[in-house]
């Protein structure tokens, strides 16, 4: 059966125990770069799929269309991870991608809570893949519920 939850447990992000849930940008002097840089792509991801309902008139009824939104940023620099290990230390850890959540509102846009992709550089193609193998399983999850309609 086709669900939101069949698309989101096959989602690249699905497969992350852990969600990145707080930011700082270290010895920058200025935080703000790095909450704009995620709400900017955020906005275009909601924009893009607001403008694609507003024109939905277009398509036949006999037309199926599957569009994916995901709001990347891509650092230039060193991506870490912080947690808590078992004796409740900080454990450091380099990552080339952290998927990271985040609520956001504002007078155009509805309270939600969001995911938002952050890669590296050096992760960048293997992110891509990633995406791409999703993108593929997805269009074959879905040829097969409705093109065996």
């Amino acid at each position: 059966k086709f669900t939101a939850n069949n698309i989101q447990n096959k989602h690249p992000s699905a497969n992350y125990r852990q969600l990145g849930r707080n930011g700082y940008v270290a010895f920058s002097g200025n935080n703000s770069q790095f909450s704009s840089s995620i709400v900017s792509a955020t906005k275009a991801a909601i924009e893009q799929h607001r403008q694609a309902q507003e024109h939905k008139e277009a398509y036949s009824e006999n037309s199926f269309d599957a569009v994916f939104y995901s709001p990347i940023v891509i650092l230039n620099r060193s991506l870490y991870t912080a947690n808590l290990d078992k004796k409740e230390q900080i454990k450091l850890q380099k990552s080339n991608h952290v998927t990271y959540r985040f609520n956001y509102m504002s007078p155009q846009y509805e309270e939600k809570s969001y995911l938002a992709d952050i890669v590296t550089l050096d992760g960048l193609s293997a992110y891509i893949d990633k995406q791409d193998t999703w993108i593929e399983s997805m269009f074959q999850f879905l040829k097969s519920i409705y093109c065996n309609v």
